[in-house]
């Protein structure tokens, strides 16, 4: 899909020797997608005091990491849509460091986009690799191909609190349109929902 050399930010990896290609996944990819999806979770939704996060319970993160990215349900998702990942390389070495999910089964009463609708269902960069334009190339891979499938409009939730995940949706050019609650174990979040209109 595309594959270039990243920039280095300061304090990141050194990633001026390193390709980035964004693909689609495939079955073979399931173990370290779970892998990746469990562990992009936690950083985003682990409790850190004096932070929005810091309400979260662990055992309710640890839940969600155990009930949504097991390998078998990262394997039914590949099969079932398009799941593209991220993979950087130096010399030999290869790994899957971002994903994102372009899906069709769901829907909000608050869109007001063109039908047909395409949704953005995750998008997650490994912490070290945030900053380094890999969540640009799996958005860009997922809008491309909403696109391509006929698509007029692409949509999203984002947890209320995950100000970097909003900041760099309303860049891409994202509204918020609309919010609905999210049952995170037993305490009810706010996910905002997002939209923008296709060209």
């Amino acid at each position: 899909m595309s594959s270039t050399p990243t920039p280095q930010p300061k304090g990141k990896p050194q990633t001026n020797n390193v390709t980035v290609t964004v693909r689609v996944a495939t079955a073979a990819d399931a173990a370290a997608l779970c892998d990746l999806a469990r562990a992009t979770f936690r950083d985003t939704f682990n409790p850190v005091p004096n932070t929005p996060t810091a309400t979260n319970q662990p055992h309710d993160v640890d839940a969600y990491c155990e009930s949504a990215f097991s390998p078998e349900i990262q394997a039914e998702e590949i099969r079932q849509g398009v799941v593209f990942v991220a993979e950087v390389t130096t010399g030999p070495e290869t790994s899957i460091v971002g994903y994102s999910r372009l899906a069709h089964d769901a829907t909000e009463p608050c869109l007001t986009g063109p039908l047909p609708r395409g949704e953005l269902k995750r998008l997650y960069v490994a912490a070290q690799y945030g900053g380094c334009g890999i969540g640009s190339k799996l958005f860009n891979a997922v809008a491309d191909l909403a696109r391509e499938v006929g698509d007029k409009s692409l949509w999203l939730g984002v947890w209320e609190h995950n100000y970097p995940a909003k900041t760099f949706y309303a860049r891409k050019g994202m509204k918020a349109c609309g919010d609905h609650v999210f049952l995170f174990g037993s305490d009810p979040q706010t996910d905002e929902i997002w939209e923008m209109e296709l060209q």
